[in-house]
């Protein structure tokens, strides 16, 4: 499979946040024609999805070469209206063989939502456990420097012990940032 030119995946970004305008559209007539009671939280999600929608579009119409978060957002909308439209249904339903359907497929939307969310969580403790790797790495790196030059440090001036201080403390300094970020992964979820 080729890939796609810088034009050709700006042309479908386009095409796809139509039909995504097309879906909100027809979402707001539905919520707009619904005479039963409905969670004012579903005209919220609405208005919500409404200014993804026009972000995006700005976005798309801003940009001069592939960006890679911007596919991203556009699919990311997708599942939210999918999400939206699968709850909407699922309070909607008034036949009980349509609603177990409908309460099934929201079931089946939050289960393969939560997959990615796993997913997400594994790929980034993957990548934060490379990254502490990496800094033990320079940390053991740089020990073994201090100690090289701990060793000629008797031969030689006063300012060789200054520059020392200044690489250990930027290799503590790097060491502390990813250990926050460890941290701030693990503990702020």
């Amino acid at each position: 499979m080729a890939a796609q030119t810088p034009h050709t995946a700006h042309d479908q970004l386009q095409a796809d946040l139509r039909l995504l305008a097309r879906r909100v559209t027809d979402l707001a007539a539905r919520l707009d024609n619904w005479t039963g009671n409905l969670d004012p939280a579903y005209g919220d999600r609405l208005t919500s999805l409404q200014s993804s929608l026009d972000d995006l579009r700005d976005d798309v119409d801003k940009w001069e070469q592939v960006e890679i978060g911007i596919p991203t957002k556009v699919r990311h909308l997708a599942d939210e209206i999918d999400s939206f439209e699968i709850d909407f249904r699922a309070v909607t339903e008034t036949s009980a063989p349509d609603y177990e359907l409908a309460m099934d497929s929201q079931v089946r939307n939050w289960k393969s939502r939560l997959d990615a969310v796993r997913l997400q969580g594994v790929l980034g403790s993957m990548e934060l456990r490379d990254e502490l790797e990496e800094l033990g790495h320079r940390l053991e790196h740089a020990r073994a420097g201090v100690m090289i030059e701990l060793q000629n440090v008797l031969h030689d001036s006063g300012d060789v012990v200054v520059d020392l201080r200044d690489d250990v403390e930027e290799v503590l300094t790097d060491v502390r940032h990813g250990l926050e970020r460890a941290y701030a992964a693990i503990f702020d979820r």
